[in-house]
């Protein structure tokens, strides 16, 4: 296959959203999160003009079983292709078999590791414009030298992303200190917005989540419940929790529960759990609510919580 690389184009984004469609079509209530990660993600950098998606879902299991709606939508499944639980999917032009469109990296939220690696690499570039340059002049400068030899273009990167990697790692664990956790009540503007993300985790509609969190930010002194609270990198959210009356369990006197602790997959093992569980903690116990409840089935995960 030949070494392609240009200028990046806003077009790529778009392309990214379209497809994304199509993907999320497919995946249905198995998705969770969808990514486009890649050169083409990174605005000035210098790319082959191939968008990378990643999707992340519940589990391989329910991905490998859509393996034929996607092959109806052009792909070729490659299964892990040299990555552990990675399903790999390429997609090519059908008019030109040497021209790849799209490649698909399908992890599952375990993932953590690989989730984290390709988002902090993304990241790192949009933020850090000298190392975006640096990488962008090393693939025109391998383009000149390997025009027809794709193998021999990887090679030369490896060295390069391999430190890459490494260092936007560093720089993204590094972040997790510095997030904020955020009670819905204190930031209004932010319900409509937490209220979708919440339901993307949770296959719960949006608007009942937004009636409940409208309810926390017009409450009177003194009522404690419902409250919600978000974990924020900069805008975005990436942890979230809800203190709710029991209105989903057969145990009416285990009240309130604390509901709706998810934590992106990228941001996992980083202490953001016990770090977001801790706030409701305290916060509720400032607002006169001395004992939450929770149920659940990872067990694992709140014991170490304490």
């Amino acid at each position: 296959m030949k070494v392609h690389v240009v200028d990046h184009s806003p077009a790529w984004g778009k392309l990214f959203r379209e497809e994304a469609e199509r993907i999320s079509r497919a995946l249905g209530a198995s998705l969770t999160e969808m990514h486009h990660i890649g050169s083409t993600a990174v605005p000035r950098l210098a790319a082959k003009p191939v968008i990378d998606i990643m999707p992340v879902v519940r589990n391989l299991k329910e991905a490998d079983e859509k393996r034929e709606l996607f092959e109806a939508l052009g792909y070729e499944w490659c299964g892990e292709l040299g990555i552990p639980g990675r399903r790999y999917l390429r997609k090519d032009d059908p008019n030109d078999p040497e021209t790849r469109l799209f490649q698909l990296h399908v992890f599952d939220v375990t993932s953590t590791a690989d989730i984290r690696r390709h988002l902090a690499v993304r990241d790192y570039l949009r933020a850090h414009g000298d190392a975006a340059s640096e990488y962008g002049a090393l693939k025109r400068k391998l383009t000149r030298e390997h025009p027809a030899d794709i193998e021999a273009y990887c090679d030369g990167k490896d060295a390069f992303v391999k430190a890459l990697e490494t260092e936007a790692v560093a720089w993204w664990e590094k972040r997790a200190e510095g997030l904020s956790i955020v009670p819905v009540r204190e930031r209004p503007g932010i319900a409509k917005r937490a209220a979708a993300w919440f339901s993307s985790k949770w296959d719960i509609p949006a608007d009942e989540y937004r009636t409940r969190m409208d309810a926390c930010c017009t409450a009177g002194k003194g009522d404690a419940v419902p409250q919600w609270y978000v974990a924020l990198d900069g805008s975005r959210i990436v942890a979230g929790a809800g203190v709710i009356e029991n209105d989903f369990h057969t145990r009416p006197d285990l009240t309130p529960n604390v509901c709706a602790v998810y934590v992106e997959p990228a941001w996992r093992r980083l202490g953001i759990a016990r770090k977001l569980l801790d706030f409701v903690c305290r916060d509720m116990a400032d607002l006169g609510i001395a004992r939450l409840f929770l149920l659940t089935d990872h067990e694992g995960l709140y014991e170490r919580m304490g």
